[in-house]
Formats: C-alpha cells, structure tokens, sequence
C-alpha cells in the first residue's frame, strides 16, 4: 500500500484526461491536452516537467515511509 503512494501524487495534480475533456473539467490534463493539440511545447514541458517531479518525491516518500515501518530495512 505504500508503494502505491509513487503513482498518487501526480494522478492528483492531473486528473483523469479522458474523463477532464468529456465532462469540460478545468483541470491539469486538459490543459496538458489542449497544450500538446496546439502545440504549446512550453505549457507542456512545464506540467510534464512538474508530474515527473510529484514521481519522484513520491518515490521519496514511499521509500522513506518503508524504512520507518518495516523493521526489516535497516541502514547501512
């Protein structure tokens, strides 16, 4: 379960594209979507550049919260 945590974070800050453009939802991944439509490399670069970040502080995360709760990983 805390694994899971890598995949969250962005799916938060984006939605769900497909379900952002059939309802008309102002969210990230429509504007990910227009952005790449209209080829506005600059918009799409700056919301890819930011998930992968939220990828890797997550990845951060889920390995920290790991480490405190598993006895079994140990610093070495």
């Amino acid at each position: 379960m805390i694994s899971n945590i890598i995949w969250v974070l962005p799916d938060l800050i984006s939605g769900a594209t497909i379900t952002a453009s059939v309802l008309s939802l102002a969210v990230l991944g429509s504007v990910l979507l227009a952005s790449l439509r209209y080829q506005d490399m600059y918009v799409a670069g700056t919301i890819i550049f930011f998930q992968s970040m939220l990828v890797v502080i997550g990845a951060l995360l889920s390995d920290i919260l790991l480490a405190i709760i598993d006895p079994r990983i140990r610093y070495e």
